[in-house]
């Protein structure tokens, strides 16, 4: 079975990151409500997708933006900073229910490593993310002059794929990963 039509969207996502993590945020389209910052947190909910996930109240939240449900941005880290790192949640309407995770899975690394140069598979792993088994991935993959260290994690429902996916410099991974999976492991359907 050829998965590689339908594990698209982590890799389009990812140029869209790039893209978008390189020149601002342009004028996104937003549509829900934040409540109230809880211990430096906003939660992002939306009805229409019915998602939720908690941000840093200092990230800036962007929806339906680069071909995502909903996209968070740290902002640069300072003047020799010129990459803002990110962590975006998208979507995919899958041919039918029976595709598994681990088949997902291989059908995006597959198209990562067709698409990007020097891609590395660091980790490969088993997970949950809330009630959802998910499986996560670690790579690394160089674009223009940039390298990047993403940490993408697949997770299916029925026949609809979850995608959320951090991206950074691979400077300064180390610097956001705990906040990345902060918001990662609140992700849950509503």
């Amino acid at each position: 079975m050829k998965l590689g039509k339908f594990a698209l969207v982590a890799v389009s996502l990812i140029a869209a990151v790039f893209i978008s993590g390189c020149i601002g945020q342009g004028t996104p389209t937003t549509t829900t409500t934040t409540q109230q910052a809880v211990d430096g947190y906003y939660t992002y909910e939306s009805q229409l997708y019915g998602v939720r996930m908690k941000y840093p109240a200092e990230w800036a939240k962007a929806e339906n933006y680069m071909s995502t449900i909903a996209y968070f941005s740290s902002g640069s880290s300072g003047t020799e900073d010129t990459f803002a790192e990110s962590v975006s949640i998208s979507t995919e309407v899958l041919p039918n229910s029976t595709v598994t995770v681990g088949q997902y899975t291989d059908s995006a690394l597959e198209l990562i490593g067709k698409m990007y140069n020097n891609f590395t598979l660091i980790a490969s792993t088993d997970m949950s993310v809330g009630s959802l088994p998910a499986h996560q991935v670690v790579y690394t993959i160089t674009q223009g002059v940039y390298e990047f260290k993403i940490l993408q994690v697949f997770a299916i429902v029925e026949n609809e794929a979850y995608v959320i996916t951090y991206t950074a410099e691979s400077k300064n991974y180390a610097m956001y990963v705990g906040i990345a999976d902060e918001m990662i492991q609140s992700f849950e359907l509503i």
